[in-house]
């Protein structure tokens, strides 16, 4: 309750309020998430991410199901479903895997795109445009001439409070290959997609992304619109395993 509490405290201060959830917890039914969700979309907020619990190796909830005390999560795709299809019922579009806004409303015409309030900093990875990140364990990516420069900081937070008395930058200069998985890894999660053509075309005979492409396309898992690849509701589903059909070199 007292997290309900700050953001109804909050909704009459800012106008933005985005809030994050997990599902596909153990032990959490279908229906408890559905009641769950419809509750919290009545909220005074206009941004939900919406992440499905990933379960990691050496973890103490990993443990706790391999060891029987806990139940296993394997109703992903029904949640994932379930998830998407109250939220679109409640004025919510899905523009990223795990992210939802709400679309406003004008005279019953839905708003221009530039009136969705998206999370700004996050449509910079789906994009793959330039970001930087500081503090500890941060990530950066910039262009610098015709490539991207990657930059990674220290994890550790006394180890970098300490280094970041006098800075030295380590950074790796991403080849188009390199470039070419980063930007199917992070664009095919959203609803902008990623632009095929604009790969060259040593990327696109070493992936052999034209039959690919045709494969994908024949079993409704892509659609495709000048070039511009998106998802298809079933290849989101499939998220994971179109990706690394996509970057496995031939």
């Amino acid at each position: 309750m007292e997290a309900v509490d700050c953001i109804f405290e909050m909704s009459e201060i800012f106008e933005n309020i985005s809030i994050d959830m997990i599902y596909n917890r153990p032990k959490q039914s279908l229906q408890s998430w559905r009641d769950e969700l419809k509750n919290v979309v009545s909220f005074p907020i206009n941004h939900m991410s919406l992440y499905e619990l990933i379960v990691e190796d050496d973890t103490p909830i990993k443990k706790s199901i391999d060891s029987g005390i806990l139940p296993s999560t394997d109703k992903s795709d029904r949640f994932f479903e379930e998830t998407v299809s109250l939220a679109r019922r409640c004025g919510f579009e899905m523009y990223e895997v795990s992210n939802f806004a709400k679309i406003p409303h004008t005279k019953d015409i839905i708003a221009n795109d530039g009136d969705i309030p998206y999370g700004r900093h996050n449509v910079s990875y789906w994009k793959y445009e330039d970001y930087y990140g500081v503090g500890p364990g941060s990530h950066s990516r910039a262009r610098c001439g015709e490539r991207k420069v990657a930059i990674a900081q220290i994890v550790n937070n006394k180890d970098w409070l300490q280094w970041a008395k006098n800075p030295v930058f380590d950074m790796e200069i991403l080849n188009e290959y390199d470039e070419f998985k980063e930007r199917i890894l992070m664009g095919l999660r959203s609803k902008w997609g990623v632009n095929f053509g604009s790969f060259s075309e040593n990327v696109k005979g070493k992936y052999d992304l034209q039959n690919k492409l045709q494969n994908l396309a024949k079993n409704s898992y892509i659609m495709v619109d000048d070039g511009v690849v998106v998802l298809s509701h079933e290849g989101l589903l499939r998220l994971n395993l179109v990706v690394r059909y996509l970057v496995g070199s031939v």
